[in-house]
């Protein structure tokens, strides 16, 4: 399962960073909770394939160099659903701060 989360991770970032080229670039108008909602499934699902192999390498004792593979994908997916809620709030902000100007 974690080869299959690390395809997960892999696809949920760059369906991400592709989003938020697009936004910054100005070809799409913004990062809305609908836009977040299409990216995220990608990476919750590779955190869910691979954070259960993870636990179990740590309470094992693995060596850090050799938690790269089964711990790879559960970082990639965190950082990846951390920028979106990040992104996402920056969005909010900048709308409540225009519907009071």
């Amino acid at each position: 399962m974690v080869l299959v989360a690390w395809i997960l991770a892999i696809a949920g970032g760059g369906l991400a960073f592709a989003m938020s080229a697009g936004s910054a670039m100005g070809m799409v108008r913004r990062m809305d909770i609908h836009s977040a909602m299409a990216a995220m499934p990608l990476p919750t699902f590779a955190l869910y394939f691979s954070a259960p192999e993870a636990y179990r390498a740590v309470r094992a004792g693995t060596p850090f160099r050799e938690l790269v593979f089964p711990a790879g994908p559960c970082v990639i997916a965190a950082v990846t659903l951390l920028l979106i809620m990040v992104a996402l709030m920056r969005q909010e902000r900048r709308q409540r701060q225009r519907s009071w100007e």
